[in-house]
């Protein structure tokens, strides 16, 4: 039996997060994919692959990095034990003096919204 189980965010009932994936490089969807089914057998996440996002209370981050560092924002809950999978993006490294850069541009505050709704209405997600 898992430790955990992946809900992802609906967005109008599209799965974005599925949509996204499939839309990756084959590698990186592939390491994507076995990162999740290893953190779903995983009691705790950590670095270098699991952070909290700075600044935001309640988003983190499941990071791939190669040439370019893919990013899958979630969010704990709604329920015990469950982990919300919020938005797809990546993000280019800061150089000296200027911050990183998100694509898309704002999936921090998109992240940062989504994961308020699944704690109110569990109906934003479905199981992973």
């Amino acid at each position: 039996m898992s430790c955990w189980t992946f809900r992802v965010f609906k967005d109008g009932g599209a799965n974005v997060i599925e949509q996204r994936l499939t839309s990756l490089p084959p590698s990186i969807e592939e390491r994507f994919r076995t990162l999740l089914i290893h953190m779903a057998n995983t009691q705790s996440w950590v670095r270098p692959f699991f952070d909290k996002l700075s600044g935001y209370k309640n988003v983190y981050e499941i990071i791939i990095k190669s040439n370019i560092q893919y990013r899958l924002l979630g969010c704990f809950g709604p329920g015990r034990r469950e982990f919300t999978l919020l938005i797809e993006a990546t993000k280019s490294g800061a150089s000296k003096g200027k911050p990183a850069t998100w694509n898309p541009k704002d999936a921090r505050k998109i992240a940062d919204m989504r994961s308020k709704l699944p704690l109110e209405d569990r109906r934003y997600t479905d199981e992973y």
